[in-house]
């Protein structure tokens, strides 16, 4: 950690995203001061995030084959290109990969399949309880991406889903009266 340029001897956090959110999880443009990851630790470490596999802008191949250690696999993927950019072996171990929900999940896969190529892991959101009405909120509230309008002719997939209603996104992602208003 620390200041100073990105190099061979720094210590960078790799984020990634739960399944609901793509790399605008870790800086969001509301309010960024207050919600931004990235901008919280840029004074002790760089970051990076990716669009995982089938999430934000990246290539959507078929969802059934984008199961948590295929995400592993691209993590380390992304790991040896990272590590080759900063002028680093590809196996090098100065990275902390940070993961939020589903993130969590793929970063432990990798650790397990891939020992040795970080530094560590933060695992955020891993457990936690559900809102007893979470199962038909989620089912209620949610509908297949490729009959959104949002995503006409861009998702053939029946396995993408995306949120159709406010209250189901906040059931979902917030489990009722216990966050922040914004």
């Amino acid at each position: 950690g620390g200041r100073g340029p990105v190099g061979a001897d720094r210590i960078v956090q790799v984020l990634v995203s739960g399944a609901g959110y793509g790399p605008v999880y870790w800086h969001p443009s509301f309010q960024p001061e207050t919600y931004s990851y990235v901008a919280a630790v840029s004074g002790a470490f760089p970051t990076f995030h990716y669009a995982r596999p089938g999430v934000a802008e990246s290539g959507r191949p078929f969802g059934l084959k984008t199961d948590v250690d295929v995400q592993a696999f691209v993590l380390a993927q992304v790991l040896v290109h990272l590590n080759g950019h900063l002028g680093r072996p590809a196996e090098h171990d100065g990275v902390v990969v940070v993961g939020h929900s589903m993130g969590s999940l793929i970063a432990q896969a990798h650790a397990l399949a891939y020992p040795g190529t970080t530094r560590g892991l933060v695992l955020t959101g891993y457990l936690h309880s559900t809102n007893p009405s979470m199962g038909r909120e989620s089912r209620e509230n949610s509908g297949l991406a490729m009959v959104d309008e949002k995503f006409a002719g861009r998702i053939l997939d029946f396995t993408y889903l995306t949120s159709t209603g406010v209250e189901g996104r906040r059931q979902f992602y917030s489990g009722g009266n216990n966050t922040d208003p914004a």
